[in-house]
């Protein structure tokens, strides 16, 4: 066994080292990082959708990469409509 591999910090079987945010919203140390299925009010729906979630209160944070995967898909419709005779 090599010294470098004998030296390594171990993981658990559990998360590795889960970054754990203040939530804005309840104010509790409770937000993690999730992938999950987002289903909006308005009917959208991501799949998978990297993001934070608050595990007290279910408030949902989105960094960029997530956003921009919610505005993709928010403009599927719009572009499928186009030149559909509405002004």
């Amino acid at each position: 066994m090599s010294s470098s591999r004998r030296n390594a910090p171990r993981m658990s079987k559990s998360r590795s080292k889960e970054k754990i945010l203040t939530c804005p919203t309840c104010g509790k140390r409770t937000m993690v990082r999730v992938r999950k299925t987002v289903r909006f009010d308005d009917g959208l729906v991501i799949p998978r959708l990297l993001h934070y979630e608050c595990r007290s209160c279910r408030e949902q944070l989105f960094d960029d990469h997530a956003m921009t995967r919610i505005e993709e898909a928010s403009l599927v419709p719009i572009e499928n409509s186009i030149g559909d005779g509405m002004p």
